[in-house]
């Protein structure tokens, strides 16, 4: 086996691991599927293996590497130093508070071997008074409120805490995670390290992805400049782009009505973000309908598709108030960068379908179009499914207390992401540069995709599994 192929294997066999973990986890219990899958020593050994070989192949190939690969590999890097110092440093509880109770400078804290041993704040804390906020002519809860007596060297404060919005006092967070009565529950997490080391990751990862779309001689730009020169001079159809119009307004009015109706942003749900997914499709056939061969007539036909599935088999729910850990300007902006990553991931697929059963045998440059083509439209989905990713993950931080959870729909995100990674190494792994492989590989990879959509919905469950 080559060593070049190493940090690749690795990755493959993570892959197989964490889909494992994620069906432990349903069958079993989060405890048992991290025990054993997600941090157990072999999981975290292969993790070493792939960030070993993995900078070592950067460092062999950093003269043919522009500095936004190099520094995309090194945000990995960081991410996941920032994961492990998580692990290593973090204290996580739950602490019980009731508005009659005396105030309290400690928690039990139950480390991995399910030892128990007090932990204690600097300060003291008591429930003043909380109370469960109502959207107006309805019982549906808006938000939840408790107000928190924070006392420190003979001085009192009092903080309001809600939904997305912790408390945070000299390194501890407490999040409100329910309410009965005059009782409320909170996750209390003190990070030291990690969190400011994983979103260092994060930025890095964000900025080099930018640096890699925007830079003038990287591949994504070469690949975009090859597409134009081959771009079709001859127009589309009137009749296929009013059928690809009619389609695109009618699943924009659904989306419109509902928001209207819900007063809220509306991808809350399976449905929404299915009807935004068509939306995306439809609207990115329009905008190249001029410059590629057959766009609209791909448009029509998987906006149609992905827009009677969301109608037919996806469960609706009427438009109604958003619950309160959605409520969250955040919610917007993540569903629609993960939803245009799979819009992206969606189109490759088709077109590597396309490709692969075609009738006719392709001549050299039209095979060079169609992978031109896929691997432009796969950079641009680990642009956009990577920065949904992550900014969920900083979302789940402000609501939860953690960037991640192993929620089984975040695992499979992941699982997508790095299966759909490995085709844009062809330099490191030959079998990529092989166009009737890579058409192949895309379309069995799209089973990840359907697996986070629906599988994990109906089969696994989750935090996850409204939407």
């Amino acid at each position: 086996m080559s060593f070049q192929k190493l940090p690749f294997l690795s990755l493959i066999f993570l892959v197989v691991l964490l889909a494992v973990g994620s069906v432990v986890e349903h069958y079993s219990c989060t405890a048992v599927a991290r025990e054993w899958v997600y941090v157990a020593p072999w999981t975290l050994g292969l993790w070493a293996v792939a960030v070993a070989t993995g900078l070592w192949q950067v460092w062999k190939q950093r003269r043919q590497l522009l500095c936004s690969g190099v520094l995309l590999h090194v945000a990995f890097v960081v991410m996941l130093s920032g994961a492990l110092l998580t692990h290593a440093f973090s204290i996580e509880g739950r602490l019980e508070l009731h508005t009659t109770a005396e105030a309290v400078d400690g928690f039990i804290h139950y480390d991995d071997e399910g030892r128990a041993q007090v932990v204690h704040f600097p300060f003291a804390v008591k429930l003043d008074s909380c109370a469960v906020l109502l959207h107006p002519n309805s019982a549906r809860p808006k938000d939840y409120q408790a107000h928190l007596r924070v006392i420190a060297n003979d001085h009192s404060y009092i903080y309001k805490v809600q939904m997305n919005q912790p408390l945070r006092r000299a390194g501890w967070r407490f999040y409100l995670m329910n309410l009965q009565g005059q009782r409320a529950s909170f996750s209390v997490v003190h990070d030291p390290w990690g969190i400011a080391v994983t979103y260092l990751g994060y930025a890095l990862f964000l900025l080099a992805m930018l640096v890699v779309l925007c830079k003038r001689e990287g591949r994504f730009r070469i690949l975009f400049t090859q597409l134009r020169k081959v771009a079709t001079k001859k127009p589309p159809q009137l009749p296929e782009v009013a059928l690809l119009v009619l389609l695109f307004v009618a699943a924009a009015s659904v989306l419109a009505y509902r928001g209207i109706c819900g007063g809220y942003f509306p991808a809350s749900n399976g449905y929404e973000t299915l009807l935004w997914l068509a939306v995306v499709v439809m609207a990115s056939a329009l905008a190249v309908a001029r410059r590629i061969s057959g766009s609209v007539r791909m448009g029509w036909l998987l906006g149609g598709i992905v827009f009677g599935v969301a109608w037919m088999f996806v469960p609706k729910e009427s438009p109604q108030s958003l619950l309160p850990v959605l409520d969250s300007p955040l919610l917007a902006l993540h569903v629609l960068l993960v939803v245009v990553g799979y819009a992206c991931i969606l189109l490759a697929s088709l077109t590597s379908a396309q490709a692969l059963f075609r009738k006719k045998k392709a001549d050299h440059e039209e095979t060079n179009s169609l992978v031109d083509r896929i691997l432009l439209l796969l950079y641009l989905s680990l642009f956009f499914l990577g920065a949904g990713i992550l900014l969920g993950a900083v979302w789940a931080n402000l609501s939860w207390g953690t960037y991640w959870s192993w929620d089984p729909k975040e695992t499979w995100a992941l699982i997508t992401w790095m299966l759909y990674a490995l085709p844009l190494h062809t330099h490191s792994v030959s079998l990529f540069q092989r166009p009737r492989f890579l058409y192949a590989y895309c379309l069995v990879a799209f089973l990840a995709v359907l697996m986070t959509y629906f599988g994990v919905n109906y089969l696994l469950g989750g935090m996850h599994s409204y939407a």
